[in-house]
């Protein structure tokens, strides 16, 4: 315990968009603990800036992890801005400010974490460009005089304040729609999905990656969600309209390394980014359906202490001298021994109380013979 120390921002300014790393965000690193939104950022972070080579970099883009609760935050529709909009159209206007320097449609992998249930899995969004290569953009129809769906969704005056990678409205609502029924087309079988990929290999698609299979529902609904704020981003950014749906951009959930425990999720989600990013599909690769041996488990089982060292020896970059990393690794060491002491402990015996039934005596008023009563043995 103690104070909560800010160790570090990274990237350090002047650069802009940094993330503050404090003390109690390095417990959460601890084994049994869930990664918490500031571990799986600045890690996400770390690797787009230090670990990726400038070719991958320039293709990737990778939303915070507040991106998809801020994109499915309920709105009321008859908020200001949002009369006659879609709930797509509101949807994108919760988020659409995010990408006010990027044009994800430039970008080859767009990185989503996404956090359901206390779940971490993942969602990446390949290729999206080259859905305008096979299905050719239309023209936007001219606003209509009501100022209903595009004329307000498109209308700059109208674009919330809200920083990139933060809630203006504190914790998120999360959309509980019912799942609308569309399932992902390939379901993560090799041989069921071979036809679909050979023959739109040149083609988008959206890949879930989930280290709990069973852990997350509606997987359908998220890929849907998905598509439908791409159909919104590029009529607002492009100024034209091309829908991305299932036929131009499949779903897939690979079959990938599962966790052993309720707690790694967040673990293994920056694992698999890492994976997929050391070596991204080019286009025309046929999405491998089988990850089941995609990196060896003692790889994952590390990464807790490595991200944490990673920390540690940023934040002495930062404020030489510290000695905050021996007292944190010492207070680590005190805890490990008090948790070994516990184990080794023997049970404490258990007494056991065994009572005869008891006796039942009827206590009559004077002057009145007790009948029924059973008297002690």
């Amino acid at each position: 315990s103690g104070p909560n120390i800010k160790l570090l921002v990274y990237p350090a300014p002047p650069k802009t968009g940094g993330i503050t790393v404090h003390s109690a965000d390095l417990r959460c690193l601890r084994e049994g603990q869930f990664l918490n939104d500031v571990i799986i950022d600045f890690y996400l972070k770390y690797l787009l800036l230090e670990r990726l080579g400038e070719e991958v970099r320039q293709r990737t883009h990778i939303f915070s992890s507040f991106f998809y609760p801020r994109l499915t935050q309920r709105l009321h529709p008859r908020a200001p801005g949002q009369a006659g909009l879609s709930l797509a159209a509101r949807r994108h206007r919760n988020v659409r400010t995010w990408t006010r320097h990027v044009d994800i449609f430039a970008k080859d992998f767009i990185v989503v974490p996404i956090n359901q249930n206390a779940h971490w899995f993942l969602a990446v969004l390949c290729f999206p460009g080259m859905v305008a290569r096979v299905c050719p953009p239309k023209e936007v129809a001219p606003p209509v005089e009501d100022h209903t769906l595009l004329a307000d969704s498109q209308s700059p005056a109208a674009s919330p304040k809200t920083p990139e990678g933060t809630l203006e409205d504190g914790e998120s609502v999360l959309e509980s729609d019912p799942d609308d029924g569309t399932e992902l087309e390939e379901t993560g079988s090799p041989q069921q999905s071979k036809g679909s990929s050979e023959t739109h290999s040149d083609m988008a698609y959206i890949l879930i990656l989930d280290s709990l299979r069973s852990g997350v529902c509606g997987r359908g609904r998220i890929i849907t969600t998905l598509r439908e704020y791409l159909t919104e981003e590029w009529r607002a950014k492009k100024r034209t309209e091309l829908k991305f749906c299932a036929t131009n951009m499949h779903g897939y959930t690979p079959r990938t390394p599962q966790q052993g425990n309720f707690s790694d999720c967040g673990v293994y989600l920056l694992q698999y980014v890492e994976s997929f990013l050391e070596k991204p599909p080019s286009p025309g690769d046929h999405v491998r359906l089988e990850l089941g041996n995609w990196f060896p488990e003692g790889q994952v089982a590390q990464k807790r202490s490595a991200i944490r060292d990673l920390i540690l020896n940023l934040h002495v970059q930062q404020n030489p001298g510290s000695d905050f990393p021996q007292r944190w690794r010492k207070e680590e060491e005190e805890e490990e021994e008090a948790a070994a002491l516990r184990v080794e402990e023997p049970p404490v015996p258990t007494t056991v109380l065994v009572t005869a039934p008891a006796s039942v005596i009827l206590v009559c008023p004077a002057g009145n013979s007790g009948s029924g009563g059973s008297q002690p043995s």
